[in-house]
């Protein structure tokens, strides 16, 4: 993504496929469905979509922080919500970084806007079998992916798709673990 910031005549530009959306690394976080909206209309402003469409740089981001959290051993569990329009270009980086993922308390929710074939977010996906690279093969199944697209018509419809793994993800990740989801 190109990143072009207007502050105070200072412009800035480069590309960059990890940023905060709110323009602060230190402060990152917003409240609820309204807030990433906002954060996402606000960014528009300032950002430029482009290729190449690269996951392994914000996925590798956020294993690191999902690594301190088991660390800590914090009641917390992370989902990865990533809109992309594109094919993956670092695919093999992208899948060693989801392997690595696969012991922590991350789900990857893709969904894929537009009119490409997305044919390694599938593979990503990893319903047909698990994501192996070299000789490391993913614990578990972090990644769902959904096609815009077929649910855009139907907003419970894709909510319902977007969400449909991430229980069974916790779950498994619960196992892991040993721990016992409380109800």
């Amino acid at each position: 993504m190109d990143l072009v910031e207007s502050k105070k005549n200072k412009i800035l530009s480069g590309t960059s496929h990890c940023f905060a959306l709110t323009g602060s690394e230190s402060n990152v976080e917003v409240k609820g469905v309204e807030g990433i909206l906002s954060c996402y209309h606000k960014s528009l402003d300032n950002i430029d979509l482009s290729g190449p469409t690269n996951f392994a740089t914000v996925i590798n981001k956020v294993r690191q922080q999902c690594k301190e959290i088991k660390k800590k051993k914090k009641d917390q569990y992370v989902i990865l919500l990533i809109l992309t329009d594109g094919e993956i270009s670092d695919m093999n980086q992208t899948i060693e970084e989801i392997i690595k993922a696969s012991e922590l308390p991350l789900s990857l929710i893709i969904v894929g806007v537009g009119g490409s074939g997305f044919g390694n977010m599938k593979i990503l996906d990893g319903d047909d079998g698990s994501l192996s690279s070299k000789d490391k093969t993913a614990t578990r199944d972090l990644v769902q992916f959904v096609p815009f697209r077929e649910f855009q018509e139907n907003p419970e419809f894709l909510a319902q798709h977007v969400l449909a793994e991430v229980p069974k993800q916790l779950i498994e990740y619960m196992d892991i673990i040993g721990k016992i989801p409380s109800v």
